[in-house]
């Protein structure tokens, strides 16, 4: 059985009880499984949930589930993004290997619609896209009766689910979709799951599977419970949810809405990290000589370049952040006659160095030895230069003061079993 090149993407958790994905099994779907071996080399402990990958793959953008941001603009520069690429493949060519008829549902995964993009791209795969929408978050009672942090937890829900939506949206646009709303879906299934088998002239299920899907659609889901007359909403993520239960869905609307939106992100965007001064050191006989230079991360790969006088095969230790970070390293090296010298190069006591496919990967403690090295055999002066992609924010912080907590625990441990190292 041949594969087909049409794979239905399911984004969204517009589908109370799932009544539209077990319509869609009827139909002859086959969604992809819970779990599937999607690595390069096949092994028991590569064999993990999508959903936990897709919240790996969110993390290394210091990105969740409930992130009211998108991916960023140059995503595809970043060190790992022709790895997730990669992996993302491998699981989709394992979820399409042996079905005519399939697709993946990943609720959670429409803020990472270009990494999925660009693998369909390169797997030279035409997907088709249902993206189900649920009804905006209802808050109760007015701002004006919310505390502050009321406030803050209402907008973010709302954030979350516009940030969610329009990014399916936007991904879809272009390509061919069906919007499906919970409520509508329940009034009328078979409108929808019509308008979802014709955009595949291939797919034809028979009478029995229509009627096995109608009978799963139609099934009666609990009511839901009454929202308060005090509820309320965001008028933007109202007029989101209007464009798509337009019928067709109002995509003008929804393109000048995600417009808007896009603009609001950008507008409202985090700030970058605040500049500082990276530094060198290194000791001249019995003092302490140092060189440093104004370094303001960018969000993107940037050179730094030392020109310093230091004693031949002398220990320099590095600062490259004034906190604690993540710096990707495809390149350090002393320039000399026109040539690299790359140095060996090793973590401070409270950082980690880890090789990579592009360099180096340091995940940097606030420590004046982030990262040491040697200088050449030859005399200076000496011209350091590295290229790096930094990173910092709090789940990077919270996640050197773990390593600190873990180095403490440890040598707690030893000194009370009496091991004096």
């Amino acid at each position: 059985m041949t594969t087909r090149k049409q794979p239905i993407v399911i984004f969204g958790k517009g589908d109370p009880g799932g009544l539209a994905l077990k319509a869609l099994r009827a139909l002859g779907v086959h969604l992809d499984p819970e779990k599937a071996n999607f690595a390069a080399e096949p092994a028991p402990t590569n064999q993990r949930t999508m959903n936990a990958t897709d919240t790996e793959f969110l993390n290394h953008f210091q990105m969740s589930q409930e992130s009211t941001r998108s991916l960023p603009a140059n995503w595809e520069e970043h060190p790992l993004s022709q790895v997730l690429v990669n992996e993302l493949k491998q699981f989709i060519k394992h979820s399409g290997k042996v079905h005519c008829h399939w697709g993946i549902y990943r609720p959670d995964a429409s803020l990472l619609g270009p990494i999925y993009a660009r693998a369909f791209r390169e797997l030279e795969l035409d997907p088709q896209y249902v993206i189900l929408v649920s009804e905006p978050p209802q808050i109760l009672g007015s701002d004006s009766d919310a505390t502050h942090q009321q406030s803050a937890a209402n907008s973010l829900l709302i954030g979350g689910w516009l940030c969610t939506t329009l990014a399916a949206l936007k991904m879809a646009r272009h390509a061919r979709h069906v919007i499906v709303t919970t409520n509508q879906f329940a009034a009328d299934p078979e409108r929808f799951l019509s308008q979802i088998v014709a955009q595949s002239p291939d797919w034809r299920p028979s009478k029995e599977e229509w009627s096995r899907a109608m009978s799963i659609a139609k099934t009666a889901l609990p009511p839901a419970s009454e929202q308060p007359q005090t509820a309320i909403s965001s008028k933007f993520a109202e007029e989101v949810y209007e464009a798509c239960l337009a019928n067709p869905p109002d995509t003008a609307k929804l393109d000048a809405l995600v417009h808007e939106f896009d603009q609001w992100q950008e507008l409202l965007a985090p700030p970058r990290p605040g500049g500082t001064q990276a530094g060198l050191a290194w000791y001249a006989g019995n003092n302490v000589d140092r060189v440093q230079i104004p370094f303001l991360p960018n969000g993107g790969w940037q050179t730094l370049r030392f020109e310093f006088n230091a004693p031949p095969n002398t220990e320099v230790n590095g600062l490259l952040y004034n906190k604690p970070c993540r710096a990707w390293i495809r390149r350090i090296a002393f320039v000399h006659d026109g040539k690299d010298l790359t140095p060996p190069i090793n973590p401070g006591p409270g950082s980690i160095l880890i090789k990579t496919d592009q360099g180096f990967r340091l995940d940097g403690a606030y420590e004046a030895r982030q990262l040491i090295f040697l200088t050449p055999r030859w005399p200076g002066p000496y011209t350091l230069e590295i290229e790096l992609w930094l990173e910092t924010g709090q789940p990077i912080v919270n996640a050197a003061i773990a390593r600190l907590a873990s180095r403490i625990h440890q040598c707690t441990a030893r000194l009370t079993a009496g091991d004096p190292r």
